[in-house]
């Protein structure tokens, strides 16, 4: 049996952090957002009222 790891507050190089924001709160993606809508229906010969 191994012997447990004794704690520590370092975080290795391996460990990683992702941070998921849905609300907006922290990055506003509208313009993003936006964009890709007009992309989309530039791509599909969308009619512009339907941006």
């Amino acid at each position: 049996m191994t012997e447990p790891r004794p704690a520590t507050n370092r975080l290795t190089p391996a460990q990683r952090l992702a941070l998921f924001v849905l609300d907006g709160t922290l990055v506003d993606r509208q313009a993003a957002y936006d964009d890709a809508v007009v992309r989309l229906c530039q791509t599909n010969s969308f009619n512009a009222s339907i941006e």
